[in-house]
């Protein structure tokens, strides 16, 4: 061909191929020297996500620390269900149960609390909170919730502790009975339950009847 025949949509056609191959390229390429990365906990190294067949980013749940928790819950008062600590925990389940022969409605607010010792999360709190939901039961039933997609709890400012409670309230009003909460879930990473606990108070719970030093009704 000499540079006579050269028409413009010879031109044209040469500049695609070229695109074409400088663009193709790259994949090629890309799928033969592919390499894998594993994304891991920064605290527990065994802790590792993994990629199912529909793209979605999971992490092995055998790999996970489980938590259980249950308290009792006085009316009129915060209830501490997780203590102070510092990890990243995710919640799961939670269980609401009244005694059979209560036939009073509660409510209960979920809040997870600024708190470095078991006194001051029963107090509502010493600094930031996060407001998790209300739930109510009618008497001599229970509650139970499944969270499809986990509450995950971690420290609301910096490394602070914090403490997970419940605010219980009946009506009509009594300190006859107490309810109960089950938690269920999971340690994401930290230690839990801390190494030196915050204890709580033992006669409180015991008796039923709400610590007087709290305000009734009390909020964050």
């Amino acid at each position: 061909m000499n540079k006579d025949q050269w028409r413009p949509r010879h031109v044209i056609a040469v500049a695609g191929l070229l695109c074409a191959a400088v663009i193709a390229a790259p994949v090629a390429v890309g799928a033969a020297t592919g390499q894998l990365v594993n994304i891991a906990d920064g605290t527990t190294s065994t802790q590792i996500a993994k990629v199912d067949r529909f793209g979605q980013l999971k992490v092995d749940s055998s790999q996970l620390r489980p938590i259980a928790a249950t308290a009792g819950l006085n009316s009129g008062k915060y209830n501490m269900v997780l203590q102070p600590n510092s990890a990243t925990v995710a919640v799961t389940d939670l269980s609401l149960a009244i005694y059979q022969s209560d036939t009073a409605v509660w409510g209960y607010d979920l809040y997870q609390l600024t708190a470095t010792t078991g006194a001051e999360c029963a107090n509502g709190g010493t600094g930031s909170y996060r407001y998790l939901g209300h739930y109510t039961v009618q008497g001599a039933t229970s509650l139970a919730q499944s969270f499809s997609t986990p509450i995950v709890l971690k420290p609301l400012s910096g490394s602070a502790p914090w403490c997970l409670a419940i605010f219980a309230a009946n009506q009509p009003s009594s300190t006859t009975y107490f309810s109960y909460a089950n938690l269920l879930g999971y340690v994401v990473s930290g230690t839990y339950p801390p190494a030196a606990p915050a204890a709580a108070s033992a006669s409180s719970v015991q008796s039923g009847k709400p610590n007087a030093a709290v305000q009734q009704q009390a909020q964050p």
